[in-house]
């Protein structure tokens, strides 16, 4: 009875996982696919600054598109079977990407937002998406937590090793939960 129970559990949610999934593409092609077109500027309509937004709208729902297909393999994610996708890109359009998407939020909450960029660190080989989604969730959580002061991202060639660092001037974590953070 309880292993029928946890099987229609299962099912149920990823019936659901599906169904949101599809809720949430179907609008987000839409943008990803007219915001390409605008970027184009065939017509010289836009000026720069509104070409670069444009841009920025279009990273950012390829990224969530991207994120919204990693949550219907959350199956895999529970078993442990999430494969990565290594390849070879440069990291600083990258890491510039999410500069500049978070730039316009620090603006806003009147944050200072510090970049500073090791140019030793060229092209690198690793998964580009897991790389951006980590950064980004780590900038998000700075962004949440503070009040006033700086958030910085830092990145630094050592010398076998990449270094990121998001370092913020907010609350902190509690000692306890430093242990299982990256869990």
């Amino acid at each position: 009875q309880q292993k029928k129970q946890l099987i229609e559990a299962n099912k149920a949610k990823d019936d659901f996982l599906a169904n949101m999934s599809h809720e949430l593409k179907t609008p987000l092609n839409s943008i990803n696919v007219i915001s390409s077109v605008m970027i184009k500027n065939k017509q010289n309509a836009l000026n720069e600054k509104q070409v670069k937004n444009l841009a920025i709208i279009n990273n950012c729902g390829n990224d969530l598109l991207y994120l919204i297909n990693d949550v219907l393999d959350i199956s895999k994610l529970e078993a442990g079977e999430v494969q990565l996708d290594y390849s070879t890109f440069n990291m600083y359009e990258i890491m510039k990407n999410i500069n500049d998407m978070f730039k316009p939020q620090m603006k806003e909450k009147k944050l200072d937002f510090v970049f500073q960029y090791d140019e030793k660190v060229q092209l690198v080989y690793l998964d580009k998406h897991r790389l951006k989604q980590i950064v980004k969730n780590l900038l998000s959580n700075s962004l949440k937590f503070v009040e006033k002061g700086s958030i910085k991202l830092i990145i630094q060639d050592k010398n076998q090793n990449i270094s990121i660092i998001v370092k913020d001037d907010g609350i902190g974590i509690e000692e306890e939960k430093l242990k299982h953070i990256f869990d």
